[in-house]
């Protein structure tokens, strides 16, 4: 009985040490059947890449979310292959269009949205990747199974690499030119005074006037909080675009941009007027409107650096778009999704712990109050946003917009009144690109009301005593670097005329809406 107890404990090890030499052998062979793996998920990084190529997301940070996501899932790969050393050959077969499969679903199920529901493109999809397996494996050679694969996904990799190569040549070149302004600049007068500049810009912060027409809400005590301290408001101001991206491109660049340029926010700050500051002496320092976006260049970059788990940006969200997972955790939990974007009282932590010589230009684009409206009056995330996801509350919501607005007006006094106790000649400008989306919407574009509201813009001016003779009551964005320049040098810039442009995405143009106060309307029939 002991011998016979003894035989079977050694059988049994026996056994064990045999399935683990055979594990090990076959782990070379694991590593090699799973190489398509990782060259699948580059070609799903570069595409990634190139189709948001003019976006200002952290490529970094997007290369390193895709390259652990790669190594997690090749890892995973190399570990089924050894469970299964026998049928190796066929189930990496089936890893490789189970994987191409979950790249391909997000743009399938978005070409399909609205006929076929998910869960049956899921389904149909599981089927095809099954049969492509069987078919895959009867018919290509046993021993270079993986190698057509591999030329397959270096393939897929290739197109949007050259994609981006080509694109990044010519951008690299122009961005050359564009900063060539060495001799121009050694032409322009120099700085007499060097005061910090804080330029904020409050994304679709509307004008108080045309705030109280579509809402009924008084901001009479946050215009007279920026008249105590100071602060001009500029009364009959409009902006020059309804768009962000043209808005602030065209006030960076100071001219008018009166054709579609794709790239324009990407390279908002590859101006004349930024490479002036600099020239002047002045350190550039930013803090963006999302976190995890990319550092402009010659800009310091600040931030709050407080996200909580789980939070994601736009970043993040757009990689997960890129699978089936997206809509799944959308639905689970709709409120992780924008939940990153930086608020005034993020940029006053940042700015407390900015530790940055004088003089400083402080660029600031924050998206409140922009819609999705994430905050209520008391600077607390609204309760349906919290059940329902950043998009429970519609656009049109007037209410929720004010409560948003003024959370943004008491974060922004307490920013205010830090920034003049420790800086009291400080150079603070507070603006909007645009108004707000209440009545911008494609069943009431047609209204002359929606136009003025969709332009009408916050735009107030703290300046140094000298230059408020600068300053009038219909000052554009467009002209905001002017005013800066004259301001800095004592020496009178031309101002650019006063109008404003409807930008049309679809159609790729952009067409003359208002000259001073005559108002075209070209969507009004």
């Amino acid at each position: 009985m002991i011998l016979n107890l003894k035989i079977n404990r050694w059988g049994t090890l026996h056994i064990f040490i045999y399935k683990v030499r055979a594990i090990l052998k076959s782990i070379p062979q694991s590593i090699m059947l799973s190489l398509p793996i990782p060259v699948m998920f580059l070609w799903a990084f570069l595409n990634f890449w190139s189709i948001n190529k003019h976006e200002v997301f952290n490529v970094a940070l997007a290369a390193s979310y895709v390259a652990t996501a790669g190594i997690a899932v090749t890892v995973l790969c190399v570990l089924i292959l050894l469970v299964r050393p026998k049928h190796g050959q066929r189930v990496a077969v089936f890893l490789y269009y189970l994987v191409l499969a979950q790249f391909l679903f997000a743009p399938i199920q978005e070409a399909l949205d609205g006929y076929v529901r998910m869960r049956y493109i899921g389904l149909a999809m599981g089927a095809v990747v099954i049969l492509l397996s069987l078919v895959s494996y009867r018919f290509l050679p046993g021993s270079n199974i993986m190698k057509p694969f591999l030329l397959m996904a270096f393939l897929l990799a290739i197109i949007p690499g050259a994609q981006l190569a080509t694109y990044y040549y010519y951008a690299i070149t122009d961005e050359k030119t564009s900063l060539s302004y060495e001799e121009e600049l050694s032409r322009l007068p120099k700085a007499v005074r060097q005061p910090n500049i804080l330029h904020l810009i409050l994304d679709a912060y509307p004008r108080s006037d045309f705030l109280k027409n579509i809402s009924g809400f008084d901001n009479s005590k946050f215009v007279k909080f920026l008249d105590e301290h100071r602060f001009m408001m500029v009364s009959n101001s409009y902006s020059n675009y309804n768009q962000t991206h043209y808005s602030l491109g065209s006030m960076l660049r100071g001219k008018y941009i009166t054709e579609i340029e794709p790239d324009l926010f990407k390279r908002r700050f590859n101006t004349i007027s930024i490479q002036r500051l600099r020239h002047m002496g002045y350190n550039l320092t930013y803090i963006s409107a999302q976190r995890n976006e990319t550092c402009p260049t010659n800009f310091r970059c600040i931030s709050n650096s407080k996200m909580g788990f789980g939070d994601l940006g736009n970043l993040e969200t757009y990689l997960l778009k890129m699978t089936p997972f997206f809509k799944i955790l959308e639905k689970a939990t709709p409120w992780i999704y924008g939940s990153t974007r930086n608020t005034v009282e993020d940029l006053h932590k940042a700015w407390s712990g900015l530790k940055s010589s004088s003089p400083y230009y402080l660029h600031a684009h924050l998206l409140v109050p922009h819609w999705p409206y994430m905050l209520d009056k008391n600077c607390q995330t609204p309760k349906a946003i919290k059940t329902g996801g950043m998009q429970a509350i519609p656009s049109e919501d007037t209410e929720a917009l004010v409560e948003f607005i003024q959370c943004t007006n008491h974060q922004v006094k307490r920013f205010v009144i830090d920034v003049l106790k420790k800086d009291p000649g400080a150079f603070i400008i507070i603006q909007s690109d645009h108004g707000p989306e209440v009545l911008w919407r494609a069943e009431s574009i047609n209204s002359p009301l929606a136009y003025k509201d969709r332009y009408s813009n916050l735009n107030a001016w703290r300046v140094p005593d000298a230059c408020t003779k600068l300053l009038s009551k219909d000052i554009s964005l467009i002209n905001t670097f002017p005013i800066i320049f004259s301001c800095l040098t004592d020496q009178k810039t031309r101002n650019l005329p006063n109008l404003s442009y409807q930008v049309f995405v679809k159609e790729e143009k952009i067409k003359l809406v208002r000259e001073d106060e005559k108002w075209f309307f070209p969507e009004i029939k």
